[in-house]
């Protein structure tokens, strides 16, 4: 039997946790997964955090510390993979753009 994948995965507008396999992925609701709440609240907090990446523009007004908030995800990452043993566990790295399986 195949495990269940979660991606932590920062995108706009959007709650940070993915069911899917990186190619394929739907939202995951945070609240359905047995997660503490003090994690629950750091993930929608660093989703909000992304909200201020504005990199994407052609002339960007922030600074957005892109570095910081890719470790501060991957932190929480390793997190969720500690409370969902049974997951497989993917981090979607900002900085590589690509996946890191969480192990």
């Amino acid at each position: 039997m195949s495990k269940k994948v979660i991606n932590v995965m920062a995108e706009y507008c959007a709650t940070p946790l993915w069911h899917g396999n990186g190619m394929n992925y739907s939202r995951a609701e945070i609240e359905q997964l047995d997660l503490p709440y003090w994690l629950k609240k750091q993930l929608y907090e660093w989703g909000r955090e992304y909200e201020k990446n504005d990199a994407y523009l052609e002339m960007p007004k922030n600074n957005f510390d892109l570095v910081t908030f890719n470790s501060n995800g991957f932190a929480l990452a390793n997190k969720v993979k500690f409370y969902l043993p049974d997951y497989k566990v993917l981090y979607f790295d900002e900085v590589l753009v690509d996946y890191k399986l969480i192990e």
